[in-house]
């Protein structure tokens, strides 16, 4: 793998998110495979396929990644070019991730709606819009489709309305870069960072762990 390559497996935060996601895979699904909803270039797949090789994991994208070949090496991981509104029907009882993609729908009540039979579980990173991260990222990318953006409270309510209850909530750290004007700073493994406690963080984002078992 090139040094460049490592950057793009290893880079923050999607490496710091697939072992926190990994933590409450272990703690909550029993499933035997994992959809990726909005997966993009598949990093976050990447590392859970390789930390759990008995489950199957599947990323979905509604436009093809590059990326996507490279991941390939994982024989339990796949990925597949596809609307999650549409394709993820043959999925039933898999636990689902929708990966800081939610904003991005048109329409997610209709597709949280569609979820709720598929879907037992759904393991979801959101933004916190107000934080620094976010604002900078859309002033940077006026033109991203950021339809529904919503707080922690709507978010928890979305999911509610389909019958979902949250079984665990965590906020996620994040030191922001978006407000950075040199791209090849966005490559650095800010993880480090994090972990040695150098660097202004904020609660940028949160993950939530929702069910729609009955218990």
């Amino acid at each position: 793998m090139t040094s460049l390559a490592s950057l793009r497996y290893n880079r923050y935060p999607q490496h710091s998110w697939a072992r926190i996601l990994h933590k409450m895979f272990q703690k909550y699904s029993h499933a035997s495979s994992v959809i990726d909803a909005c997966c993009g270039d598949g990093v976050i797949s990447y590392w859970l396929a390789k930390w759990n090789p008995s489950i199957r994991f599947v990323g979905i994208d509604i436009k093809m990644h590059d990326t996507w070949n490279c991941h390939r090496k994982h024989p339990n991981l796949t990925f597949i070019c596809g609307d999650i509104a549409s394709d993820v029907d043959t999925y039933k009882d898999s636990s689902l991730m929708i990966i800081n993609s939610l904003f991005v729908l048109e329409d997610p009540d209709l597709v949280i709606g569609k979820f709720k039979p598929l879907f037992p579980l759904v393991f979801g990173i959101f933004p916190y819009p107000t934080s620094l991260n976010f604002r900078a990222f859309t002033r940077r990318n006026p033109l991203y489709p950021n339809l529904s953006v919503m707080s922690k409270e709507r978010t928890v309510q979305l999911f509610a309305r389909h019958g979902y209850t949250v079984l665990d909530e965590q906020d996620l750290t994040y030191i922001p870069y978006h407000h950075i004007g040199l791209r090849p700073m966005r490559l650095l493994c800010f993880e480090v960072l994090e972990e040695i406690g150098l660097g202004r963080k904020e609660a940028a984002y949160w993950l939530g762990v929702f069910s729609n078992k009955r218990r």
